[in-house]
C-alpha cells in the first residue's frame, strides 16, 4: 500500500472541514467511519416479539430495542453519506438527505433509554412514536433526492461508484423505514385486530389476490394512457399465501382515512410494489408493440404462472422457507439486444428526460405520493424492485426474445414464510 503523504493528510483535513461546513449540524462523534455491521432486517427479526396483542413489557421491549437499532443505522447512514466525494456530497438534493438523517439522528440520540418504569416508559413510548412518525413522513423523498442529486453529479462517479452507493443507501433506508414501521404498527390499535398480521407483517398474505389487485391497477393506467389494455391470466398455485411485510404507505397521517394495518399490508406490501413494477413494463410494453402494429385486433394476454417449491432439509435441521416463483410473460416484442444489459442500471430509462415530459397515466403513477416520492421517468423501477426481492431473500431476473412474436419473461422468486427449527 502506497503510504499516505503529507499533501494527501492535508486534503483529507481539507475536505472534512468543507463538508463540516456543508452539515455543521453532525456530531463530530459521528464524523469517523464506522465498522459496524448492521445485518439486514429478517421476518425473523420483525416477528421475534410475537404476534399482537404485546404486553406492556414487550411494548417497552421493542421501544428500547428499536430507539437503539435505529440510532446506530442512522450514525451507519450518516457516515456512508458523508464518504462521498465533495462536490456528490454538496449537491441541494444528496445534501438535503443528509440533513434529513441527520436530523433524525439527532432526535433519537437524545432521545434517554426507556426504562422499565410502567408509567413514564409507556409516556416515552409515546414521544418515541411521535419521532418516527415524524422520520418515516420526513424520509418519503429520500430516494427521489437521491435520484436527482446523481442524476446532476453523475459525471464526477462511475457507474460502478453510482451503483454500489445507491444499492447500499437504499438498503439501509429499508431497514430504517422496516424498524420505524413495525414498532409504529404494534403500537397503534389497529394492531390489534387481525390473527394473521404481526405490525407490519403480513403471515397469510394471499398472492393470487395480490397479483389481481397490482393488474387491474395497471391495467386502468393502460387504458387511459393508450386507449386498450392487455387481459391477464393467472395459473398455477392459486390459492398460494405469504408471509410479506407493508411499506411504503402513509399509515397515520393518511389523507382519506386511517387505513386498517390489513389494508395496509395486503394493498402496500413490498411483494405488490415488485409486481406492480414488472407488471407495468409488460402491459406498457404489449400494449405498445401491439398498437404498432398494422391490422393487430387482438392483445395477446400477460400470462402470470404461480409455482412453489421446497427447498431440501439442510444438515443443520432449520427449515428453509417455502419459496414461490412467479413468471410473468408478455408478448409485446422484447427488449433491444442493444439495451438489455442495463434494464437493472440506476437512471437507465427509455422515458424522455424533459421536465415537461408526460407519459400519459402511467407517468402519473409513477408520481403518486407515496413512501417512494416521485420516481416518473428517472428509471429506479426495476433495480429496486430487484433490491427489495433480493432484501427478503428472493430475486427477480428477466429472460428476453427480441422480435416478432417475442417478449419477455420476468421471473421473480420470493420467500413464502420465515426459517423454522426442526427437531
Amino acid at each position: 500500500m502506497r503510504p499516505r503523504t503529507s499533501s494527501h493528510l492535508n486534503f483529507r483535513r481539507a475536505r472534512t472541514r468543507l463538508l463540516s461546513d456543508i452539515f455543521p449540524n453532525t456530531p463530530v462523534c459521528v464524523r469517523s467511519i464506522s465498522t459496524t455491521s448492521l445485518n439486514k432486517v429478517t421476518f425473523e427479526r420483525l416477528m421475534r416479539l410475537g404476534p399482537p396483542p404485546l404486553s406492556p413489557q414487550a411494548l417497552i421491549e421493542s421501544a428500547e430495542l428499536t430507539r437503539v437499532e435505529l440510532t446506530e443505522r442512522l450514525e451507519r447512514r450518516i457516515n456512508v453519506q458523508m464518504s462521498l466525494p465533495y462536490l456528490p456530497a454538496s449537491n441541494p438534493h444528496t445534501s438535503e438527505v443528509m440533513k434529513i438523517y441527520t436530523n433524525a439522528w439527532a432526535e433519537l440520540s437524545a432521545t434517554p433509554p426507556i426504562t422499565c418504569d410502567f408509567l413514564s416508559s409507556l409516556e416515552q413510548n409515546g414521544q418515541l412514536v411521535n419521532q418516527l412518525e415524524k422520520m418515516v413522513e420526513d424520509e418519503a423523498n429520500i430516494i427521489p433526492l437521491f435520484a436527482k442529486g446523481f442524476q446532476e453529479c453523475r459525471r464526477y462517479l462511475s457507474e460502478d461508484q453510482i451503483s454500489s452507493f445507491l444499492d447500499k443507501a437504499i438498503r439501509d433506508r429499508l431497514s430504517i423505514r422496516l424498524l420505524a414501521e413495525q414498532h409504529l404498527a404494534l403500537s397503534h390499535p389497529a394492531a390489534q385486530g387481525s390473527d394473521t398480521l404481526i405490525g407490519i407483517v403480513n403471515t397469510e398474505l394471499d398472492i393470487r389476490n395480490s397479483i389481481d389487485r397490482s393488474a387491474a391497477f395497471v391495467r386502468d393506467l393502460c387504458d387511459g394512457t393508450y386507449g386498450h389494455s392487455p387481459s391477464w391470466i393467472v395459473k398455477g398455485d392459486l390459492n398460494a399465501k405469504g408471509c410479506f411485510v407493508g411499506i411504503h404507505s402513509k399509515v397515520f397521517n393518511n389523507p382519506s382515512g386511517l387505513l386498517t394495518l390489513l389494508e395496509f399490508a395486503s394493498s402496500s406490501s413490498e411483494s405488490t410494489y415488485i409486481l406492480t413494477e414488472i407488471l407495468k413494463n409488460a402491459f406498457r410494453a404489449t400494449a405498445e408493440y401491439h398498437l404498432k402494429l398494422p391490422g393487430s385486433l387482438v392483445i395477446p394476454p400477460i400470462e402470470i404462472t404461480l409455482s412453489i417449491s421446497q427447498p431440501p432439509l439442510p444438515p443443520n435441521l432449520r427449515q428453509l422457507p417455502k419459496m414461490l416463483s412467479i413468471r410473468i410473460r408478455d408478448y409485446g416484442g422484447g427488449i433491444c439486444p442493444r439495451i438489455i444489459d442495463n434494464i437493472f442500471a440506476y437512471a437507465f430509462t427509455t422515458i424522455s428526460q424533459s421536465d415537461d415530459y408526460d407519459e400519459g397515466l402511467f407517468g402519473q403513477a409513477d408520481g403518486l405520493k407515496s413512501g417512494l416520492g416521485r420516481l416518473a421517468g428517472l428509471g429506479y423501477g426495476l433495480p429496486m424492485a430487484r433490491l427489495y426481492a433480493r432484501y427478503f431473500g428472493g430475486n427477480l431476473e428477466m429472460v428476453n426474445l427480441h422480435g416478432m412474436s417475442g417478449g419477455v419473461d420476468a421471473f421473480l422468486l420470493v420467500r413464502l414464510g420465515p426459517e423454522k427449527q426442526v427437531g
